[in-house]
């Protein structure tokens, strides 16, 4: 890793870890089986009686990236790697909206919960049973409307929506 992250800092060495870091680490989630549900739920079900993202395509690859998602996926493979997973999603609007997204990102979080028997009835246990990537620094607090002349979304709206979904459902 060379190149820097929006606060213009890179890795010591390039490397994510020291030299104590495995090359590789592979997620403990049923990656296969995972995506096999979650392809049939997309075939089974019409857009208006999805409830859980199924509108949405899913596909599974190795490789994150080698910018801040993968440096994010490996450090959090590091600390939990049996329920560790890393998802990409589309830009907002493009074309599913915010709703529909965060619908899928729950869809699955709850998924791998389920399959791995991981306790979800409260937040507080699935957090100690499941750590989501991509969220390192986690501001719960409400975020004004973030514009952009990329058409980017701003990550922190999405994860604020997310957890209340996520909360919502695991109550």
């Amino acid at each position: 890793y060379h190149r820097p992250d929006v606060d213009a800092c890179v890795p010591l060495r390039g490397y994510c870890v020291a030299n104590d870091g495995e090359n590789c680490i592979t997620t403990g989630v049923n990656l296969d089986g995972l995506h096999t549900w979650f392809e049939g739920a997309a075939t089974d079900r019409s857009p208006e009686q999805s409830q859980h993202g199924a509108t949405l395509q899913c596909q599974m690859s190795e490789d994150a990236g080698r910018f801040l998602c993968e440096f994010i996926y490996y450090t959090s493979l590091r600390i939990n790697e049996k329920a560790t997973l890393f998802i990409h999603v589309p830009p907002l609007d493009k074309p599913f909206g915010a709703a529909e997204i965060a619908d899928a990102i729950k869809t699955v979080i709850l998924r791998v919960c389920e399959q791995n028997n991981f306790t979800a009835t409260t937040e507080e246990a699935a957090a100690k049973n499941f750590h989501i990537t991509g969220v390192p620094h986690l501001d719960v607090s409400p975020k004004p409307a973030q514009t952009t002349n990329d058409e980017s979304f701003h990550i922190a709206d999405v994860q604020h929506m997310m957890l209340d979904e996520m909360q919502n459902a695991l109550q």
